[in-house]
């Protein structure tokens, strides 16, 4: 009892291992067929096709100590429909619940983001990309062009931005994306590429590095409840026998 106490207790402060909210899927649609995949996916083939990926490089779990590496995530996408009255789409999703440790306080979030896409010519081409980190936002669009981008996702490479971030709190990092190309009236639509957020967490000097943890899934906040008093009554007893 003692043991399963402390195991728990050692968790529920970062110390053991700690489960983690994460979400990811993707979808891919061409003409008739449909494939969904947590990570990556493909649909059709020949001239109507789509693609799909999301790679990162803290996909499954965060260290118990804590990580102190960038968080890099790639959505990869690609939808083409080149042959009249076909379309194709792909579409990808993340969701990460994570934390730092300590007093709320001020820090700096070091980031790098941006879309780039490549999209055939034409007018029936559609790509959507939203990213929220805590309570920053970014986006790219684009129609028939390359894409426009803002907030998070208007870093570039070589362009980084620092940003003043609130630690010691739970934030969640949500990103998604979709590609869409039809050929309803025109053959030869198509749109590919990828779309990259980098970030890293400084305290407020903008040197020192914060640890990311993964925030606890409700039941284990629920298990450790259950456990304290359930301890607290073992320990009870015995006193009582000595």
């Amino acid at each position: 009892m003692k043991r399963l106490f402390a195991t728990m207790l050692m968790s529920f402060c970062g110390i053991g291992s700690m489960l983690a909210t994460v979400t990811t899927s993707t979808t891919c649609t061409a003409g008739s067929q449909s494939v969904s995949d947590p990570v990556s996916c493909s649909a059709g083939g020949g001239s109507t096709f789509a693609n799909a990926g999301i790679t990162i490089n803290n996909l499954t779990s965060v260290p118990s100590q804590g990580s102190f590496t960038e968080f890099i995530i790639n959505l990869s996408e690609s939808a083409a429909a080149q042959d009249t009255d076909t379309s194709a789409s792909a579409t990808t999703n993340i969701s990460y619940q994570l934390l730092t440790q300590g007093p709320v306080r001020q820090g700096q979030l070091q980031v790098i983001g941006f879309g780039d896409w490549s999209v055939a010519p034409g007018y029936n081409n559609s790509g959507i990309a939203n990213v929220s980190l805590g309570s920053l936002t970014g986006s790219c669009s684009s129609s028939f062009g390359p894409a426009r981008c803002s907030g998070l996702l208007n870093y570039p490479v070589g362009n980084s931005s620092i940003i003043t971030f609130t630690l010691g709190t739970p934030f969640a990092l949500n990103f998604s994306e979709i590609f869409a190309a039809s050929a309803v009236f025109e053959e030869n639509s198509s749109l590919t590429g990828r779309t990259i957020l980098d970030f890293k967490l400084f305290e407020a000097d903008g040197k020192t590095p914060v640890a990311i943890y993964a925030a606890p899934e409700p039941s284990s906040f629920s298990l450790l409840l259950l456990a304290v008093p359930v301890a607290w009554l073992y320990r009870r007893k015995q006193r009582r026998q000595l």
